[in-house]
């Protein structure tokens, strides 16, 4: 304890040292107060080549020695400079003394040696000879930090901070490496007692869970404490690079190669083959002799950070690839509702054309190819919806085995002939919540896939559904990569092929729109079943290998495993809906409005034009009971479709409306609001389209 004080106060003192006070003077003071020193000196090279000793104190008394007892201080000094070892001397004049020289050393150089001694014939104890080395180890330090250039003062401090480290991760190992120093000397057998100081060391850090080894210059494994017996058996005498990481030569870069040629430690991480992440830590190991043929490595387990690491690189992949589709979502909604509103005119006007020309009209096959061609535009729009997950349709109850068993029937899912087709259904009617049309084209996508893997070869196709517990599928591969499974139940659609397999790398690309292995202009079946997943609150895996064919799985949420009664919508027939019933259209867009204005009078209807909200509501206030229906756009400036279709509600609220929008059903309406619209049209829409519609709402108002 008394030790312990001492060497406190010491570094404390020397710490609070500045630029401007002699260190030596300093130094001396302190040891002599704190420690009770005798004699304290300080000795390094001149700089001729020769030893110099100064600064030599006494406490109390005159000069004691003689001239040759300086001569063997200076060879000392100079033995210790050599070699960075401390070393002992016992002066026997004028009276009985044990000193000791110190190597002073900064960035592994021995500048100076400071010289310790009091008047006894006892040896130093262990625990002086560690506080005395600490000392000199901080006067060193504190030396060259004195004296270095400023612009060196960042580097002295974090070798410093490096020193302070080292020195609290083997503080339990100093005493008895500093014992071994001592004991060494008069040892008959050398080797064995520093092997059993070694052996102690590495025992206390396996105490900690840290791995320790000792390894020859040959790579030879000289001794391991129980960590490493634990973790890789006994190794004792194999090659490191075998029995770490189970290779025939030597690492390339080899840190411990470099301990024993640099007398320099390293570090570095590795992948073993127990398939833990280690911290690698080598450093030379010397005996008193000086000679360094032998390294200590220290085995840091740093398997979980690494871990970690890995997972928040995912996660950061992951969101970008969330933020990316966020951000797709956006502008797929936006580009859908302008370019649905102006495909509404071209293909209204299209139709309204087709209307006045005669059957025999050598024009008429252009417009109804052009009404094909500005379908199929519609349809992209509606295929980007899809991959985003925006298109839902209404969900009502769909019975999954029954759903694939027509479209196995109809030409919808062409199967080859060179293709056998297996199936594996449950005795039961597992139920969900889904647009049957949406289930039908992700099922016919699934086949699609399979059938091109196979290609022209024999192979086979199973289709299977069977119910999986929420909690069984946590863990999988999902796509998208945000899903996680909240049901207690899902029943999963399993396609499988024996057909060509796909390699990892080309897994995670398979659902980027127009990502394909095909041909150009390939590459958005995969990606709309995505979407169509992603709407039905679902998800898909995919598990396959090259030449060893594909399975593709999509879980969906399971509703029930009876079917619910099928819906019939029961036909109606409004005999006097076109009695010159009037019609309020409200559309922002001229040519939409004027274009839906010309269907409605070919319908019979007359029709009130209304270019925005308050227009419309004006209108309606004049004679509400003359509009039998109003047919209203969802997105114009000033009073949306939601804000007019309130507003008229509260004049007359039983009047019908038809909301309309180049955006998606679910999200069109997807809108907090206590009115709701009778019916949907979806632009761009056709005059039947537009009647059914009508007819839709006009039923459901009379039904109320």
């Amino acid at each position: 304890m008394a030790v312990h004080k001492a060497f406190s106060k010491t570094a404390q003192y020397l710490a609070s040292l500045t630029a401007q006070q002699d260190l030596w003077t300093e130094l001396a003071k302190s040891l002599y107060s704190f420690f009770g020193a005798d004699v304290v000196g300080f000795g390094d090279r001149e700089p001729q080549g020769g030893v110099r000793i100064y600064h030599l104190g006494f406490r109390g008394r005159e000069h004691p020695f003689s001239e040759t007892d300086r001569e063997e201080m200076k060879r000392d000094i100079g033995d210790v400079l050599d070699s960075g070892f401390l070393t002992t001397r016992l002066i026997q004049a004028p009276e009985p003394g044990q000193f000791l020289f110190l190597p002073m050393t900064h960035k592994g150089l021995t500048s100076a040696v400071l010289v310790i001694g009091h008047y006894s014939p006892l040896p130093f104890t262990n625990e002086w000879i560690d506080a005395y080395l600490s000392t000199a180890a901080i006067a060193g330090t504190l030396f060259a930090r004195l004296n270095a250039e400023k612009a060196l003062l960042e580097a002295h401090e974090n070798l410093e901070s490096r020193v302070r480290e080292r020195t609290a991760e083997l503080r339990a190992s100093n005493e008895s490496l500093h014992k071994e120093i001592v004991e060494r000397r008069k040892a008959e057998d050398e080797l064995k007692s520093e092997r059993d100081s070694l052996n102690t060391l590495m025992e206390g850090l396996a105490s900690s869970g840290v791995g320790v080894s000792v390894v020859s210059s040959e790579f030879e494994i000289l001794s391991q404490n129980e960590v490493m017996a634990e973790r890789f058996g006994e190794i004792g005498g194999r090659r490191c690079y075998e029995a770490y990481r189970g290779m025939e030569t030597s690492c390339g870069g080899c840190h411990m190669r470099e301990a024993i040629r640099e007398g320099s430690a390293g570090r570095t991480s590795f992948i073993a083959r127990d398939g833990r992440t280690y911290e690698l830590f080598v450093a030379p190991l010397r005996g008193l002799t000086g000679t360094g043929n032998r390294v200590i490595e220290v085995f840091g387990d740093v398997t979980a950070l690494k871990r970690a690491e890995a997972e928040r690189i995912e996660m950061e992949k992951r969101l970008q690839s969330l933020e990316k589709v966020e951000s797709l979502g956006r502008m797929a909604g936006s580009i859908a509702h302008h370019f649905n509103n102006k495909l509404a005119t071209v293909l209204g006007n299209l139709e309204l054309a087709l209307w006045d020309l005669a059957e025999e009209s050598e024009v008429r096959a252009s417009i109804v190819e052009s009404m094909k061609a500005a379908h199929q535009a519609a349809d992209v729009s509606l295929m980007m919806l899809a991959y985003l997950g925006q298109t839902t349709g209404r969900k009502e109850p769909v019975d999954l085995v029954e759903t694939i068993r027509e479209s196995l029937k109809s030409s919808s899912v062409s199967i080859p002939r060179h293709v056998r087709l297996e199936t594996d259904f449950p005795p039961g009617r597992p139920i969900i919540l889904g647009d049957n049309l949406h289930v039908k084209q992700i099922f016919a996508n699934l086949v699609s896939n399979a059938v091109e893997a196979i290609e022209q070869n024999e192979g086979n196709l199973t289709v299977s559904v069977h119910v999986s517990q929420g909690a069984e599928i946590r863990g999988f591969r999902f796509f998208p990569m945000d899903w996680e499974p909240k049901a207690e139940q899902y029943i999963c659609l399993s396609v499988s092929d024996t057909g060509c397999g796909i390699e990892l790398t080309t897994i995670e690309k398979l659902f980027d729109p127009y990502f394909s292995t095909k041909f150009t202009g390939r590459g958005m079946g995969l990606p709309v079943l995505l979407g169509l997943a992603r709407a039905h609150n679902g998800a898909t895996t995919v598990v396959s290998s090259p030449g060893e064919g594909s399975t593709f799985r999509v879980f969906f949420p399971l509703h029930a495993m009876e079917a619910a009664p099928p819906f019939k919508e029961t036909p109606h027939t409004d005999k006097g809906a076109q009695d010159r019933a009037f019609v309020l259209l409200v559309d922002d867009d001229p040519w939409v409005r004027n274009m839906a204005q010309s269907m409605l009078k070919r319908m019979g209807y007359g029709v009130l034009a209304a270019s925005g909200g308050a227009e419309a509501l004006k209108l309606f206030e004049e004679d509400p009971d003359r509009v039998r229906i109003v047919i209203t756009d969802l997105t114009m400036p000033g009073m949306d479709g939601w804000e007019t279709l309130t507003a008229l509600r509260k004049i007359r609220p039983n009047v019908p409306v038809v909301l309309a929008s180049g955006y998606d059903l679910a999200l069109a309406l997807d809108r907090d609001c206590i009115e709701q619209p009778n019916a949907f049209a979806h632009k761009p829409y056709s005059m039947g389209e537009l009647k059914s519609a009508i007819d839709k709402a006009l039923q459901q108002a009379v039904s109320k």
